[in-house]
């Protein structure tokens, strides 16, 4: 799966540090590059949807 989203690192900078919003069809991209990223590491448990 591939995903895209309309913000660039400026954007993301400045919403990790509180300083901006992001749309929140762009908060969803964002959590799900996350959960995969972070799934992905060593050690990493894969949550079971309910």
């Amino acid at each position: 799966m591939a995903l895209t989203g309309t913000g660039d690192l400026i954007d993301l900078d400045g919403y990790l540090q509180g300083l901006t919003s992001l749309e929140s069809g762009q908060q969803v991209v964002l959590a799900q590059a996350l959960d995969e990223a972070l799934g992905d590491g060593p050690g990493a448990r894969r949550r079971q949807a309910p």
